[in-house]
């Protein structure tokens, strides 16, 4: 349902306001986390990669919307390796300490 409905509103504020308008591009990043909390990992992170992309070139590398983007980017993939790891952590299984 709430994929539905920012589905909806993101197609509004590319319509009213503009692709690249700060309201359209948290609409995206709000799309793109109902995405992920919905179990779809794989488009959440693709949707966080073209989001990356464009507020890179919107607003620069180092904007609080740019790094924020980055960080959920990186929650995504962490999400997306914790569930294709054996691990309930996603960590990998540390050797045993060497023998004295």
């Amino acid at each position: 349902m709430a994929i539905d409905m920012y589905e909806t509103l993101l197609d509004d504020c590319i319509s009213v306001l503009d692709p690249d308008h700060p309201h359209t591009l948290t609409t995206r990043s709000n799309l793109a986390a109902a995405y992920l909390e919905a179990g779809h990992v794989s488009t959440a992170i693709a949707m966080h990669e073209d989001l990356l992309d464009d507020l890179t070139g919107v607003l620069g590398p180092d904007h609080p919307h740019t790094l924020t983007t980055r960080n959920n980017l990186a929650a995504a993939r962490k999400k997306a390796q914790q569930a294709s790891s054996p691990h309930t952590d996603g960590e990998a299984e540390s050797p045993p300490p060497p023998e004295s």
